[in-house]
């Protein structure tokens, strides 16, 4: 409710015509400032959360998150600003350009050297402030300053994207040991280095050898894999400190590459539905990551289609874009105890209307249900 009022008093504000057509403007005193790019402002009474527009921050496990901190403090604190704002944010932050007097203070974070410009924010700026912004940007690095003295620094949302693929029980670092395939008898890989070999189409055998029907032991499963699949598993430490067995098995036809996973390990606390994302966004991490190794770029953009059941497994499926590559992914979980078994199958370079994607969606099944 509170949340509610603070955005109909954000629309309701009276508003004056500020720099640009699209932005509204409102004036208040900051009483406090959150990190280097969100504040809080004072307005008629009114406490509102401000973002700075097109203004990234270090994320707050970064070199330079306190001292971005401090700086917007100093730049800022107990001051009257105008808030030229344009939209509010996923987390209800009022998105938009800060001025204290003459001094626009998103620019002026970008210029010390303690923030980036994120062109991703840019769209509510005029193309003279984009350029501004821009040459800010420019300017500290070439004079070092501030973050810029490392040659290299890691933008906050590479760094937030790198946390949350360590933190994915797919995407995660690990070591696979080879169970039965064309390296059966080579050293172990990591399961980076088995996604490069899907983005970068290397590794397996070009010839189309048909399928295989797979049945792992106990064989409370089947499914239709390439005749040239390869398997591996990996035993791997979750957040609760216990572990979950995690099982690959990847062939390919043509260009087509097919993958599937199977999992169990702890439950820990989480939905069918929250798992079943965990596990497709996992698949676009790892995609990325392998992609990262190559020339190519390719990488896998995963977004939640619809939803699909077998028996009493629930899921839902998945299409994958990215730069060349497109595919579709399926994945069942079930909770059994305190325990959860997970599947996921995806098709890469191919995508759902394909006969041959087809039969291999429609080839799984699960024994007991």
């Amino acid at each position: 409710m509170k949340l509610l009022i603070r955005i109909l008093f954000v629309l309701a504000l009276p508003l004056s015509v500020a720099t640009h057509v699209s932005a509204s403007s409102l004036q208040g005193k900051v009483v406090e400032v959150l990190d280097g790019e969100r504040l809080t402002v004072m307005s008629v009474n009114q406490p509102l959360k401000v973002k700075l527009i097109a203004v990234a921050a270090p994320a707050s496990k970064q070199p330079y998150a306190d001292v971005a901190r401090q700086h917007l403090n100093e730049l800022v604190a107990g001051k009257y600003v105008t808030v030229h704002f344009t939209s509010l944010n996923h987390e209800n932050f009022v998105v938009g350009r800060v001025l204290a007097k003459d001094m626009d203070v998103g620019e002026q974070m970008i210029r010390d050297g303690v923030a980036w410009y994120d062109k991703s924010e840019a769209s509510n700026l005029t193309d003279v402030e984009k350029q501004e912004y821009l040459g800010s940007e420019q300017a500290a690095k070439s004079e070092a300053r501030g973050l810029w003295t490392d040659p290299n620094p890691v933008a906050p949302w590479d760094f937030r994207w790198q946390e949350a693929a360590n933190n994915n029980l797919f995407s995660k670092p690990q070591t696979l040991v080879v169970k039965s395939g064309g390296r059966a008898n080579r050293k172990p890989l990591s399961n980076e280095e088995l996604f490069h070999s899907i983005t970068s189409m290397t590794g397996f055998n070009e010839s189309d050898s048909g399928w295989k029907v797979m049945t792992p032991s106990p064989g409370k499963f089947s499914i239709y894999m390439p005749g040239n699949s390869q398997e591996f598993g990996a035993i791997i430490p979750t957040a609760t400190g216990q572990t979950a067995e995690l099982n690959y098995s990847v062939g390919r036809r043509g260009r087509r590459f097919y993958l599937l996973i199977w999992a169990k390990g702890p439950n820990m606390g989480m939905t069918d539905d929250q798992v079943a994302d965990e596990a497709a966004n996992g698949l676009g991490f790892g995609l990325q990551r392998g992609a990262n190794l190559s020339a190519n770029g390719t990488g896998g953009d995963v977004r939640r289609q619809r939803s699909v059941r077998l028996g009493s497994y629930t899921g839902w499926q998945y299409s994958m874009s990215g730069l060349g590559t497109s595919g579709t992914v399926r994945v069942f979980s079930k909770r059994i105890g305190q325990s959860r078994e997970i599947y996921l199958m995806a098709s890469v370079n191919a995508t759902e209307d394909d006969p041959q994607v087809k039969e291999f969606l429609g080839s799984f099944t699960i024994n007991k249900f």
